[in-house]
């Protein structure tokens, strides 16, 4: 489902009568709050809004640091570093990150005390980064898929609607049975009730072996999701742009140095 607001959020814990032990609950820190006391602030903020007294996952959003008035990479891993200390407080159960690519990830774990636990990013049969989902095997991060219907422009694809038709499932239901079957966690969003429930039915089918690797090969690097993507740069007034609206000028104001 897309982002909901906080009082969203409590009144639907309320209503389901769902103990909050058994309700996985994530959020994201935004840039504009990097740095070591900037990062804690925000989380204990967070935590009092959504009045829980911790959280299952806690992600840095963007490996991104426009605001930072010094080294922006430094101003990163004290974020990082706020997380590992949250972490081992028990305040946080797990840490992770978000559309973090291989350079940044390789300079955070030179650094950190604890790994990544998750990483998240857009993911789809138009954008399947191979490289970056091995380095994460191979890192023992988590990778994370958002976007898995890469905003329904895929769900007509010819070839993923005849794998539908074949297993008598629908092409939403195909996508992330593809992304599940690569151990892949899969966060598809829905405003409708009908479709997250179909969303969750996609446990009683397999897809073979042709007709994963018929949708592996559909990458051609299309993203969803506006994004610098082969930079290691820290800095970038571009990143989320989509999402963030005309009220932000936080990324826009940060003297992007990519072109």
């Amino acid at each position: 489902m897309p982002h909901p607001s906080i009082d969203e959020y409590l009144d639907g814990m309320r209503e389901s009568g769902i103990h909050r032990e058994d309700i996985f609950l994530t959020s994201k820190l935004w840039p504009a709050h990097y740095g070591y006391e900037k990062t804690k602030a925000a989380f204990h903020n967070s935590l009092q809004k959504m009045q829980t007294d911790y959280l299952d996952l806690y992600l840095l959003h963007w490996p991104y640091c426009p605001l930072a008035e010094k080294d922006p990479k430094h101003t990163l891993h004290e974020s990082w570093r706020a997380l590992e200390d949250l972490y081992d407080e028990g305040k946080i159960k797990a840490i992770g990150v978000s559309n973090f690519l291989i350079p940044h990830l390789e300079d955070l774990l030179e650094e950190c005390r604890i790994r990544p636990m998750v990483n998240q990013v857009e993911h789809h049969p138009y954008n399947n980064e191979k490289d970056l989902f091995q380095f994460c095997k191979d890192n023992n991060i988590q990778y994370e898929g958002y976007c898995p219907l890469a905003k329904g422009r895929i769900l007509n694809e010819p070839i993923v609607v005849e794998i539908a038709q074949q297993h008598n499932k629908t092409p939403a239901q195909v996508l992330i049975r593809w992304s599940l079957q690569d151990g892949i966690v899969t966060i598809p969003k829905s405003t409708k009730e009908s479709r997250v429930l179909e969303n969750c039915q996609v446990f009683d089918f397999n897809l073979d072996s042709v007709a994963m690797a018929i949708l592996d090969n559909l990458h051609c690097g299309l993203k969803m999701i506006p994004q610098v993507s082969s930079s290691r740069s820290y800095l970038c007034r571009h990143i989320g742009e989509e999402d963030i609206g005309n009220t932000r000028t936080d990324f826009r104001q940060c003297h992007c140095v990519i072109k």
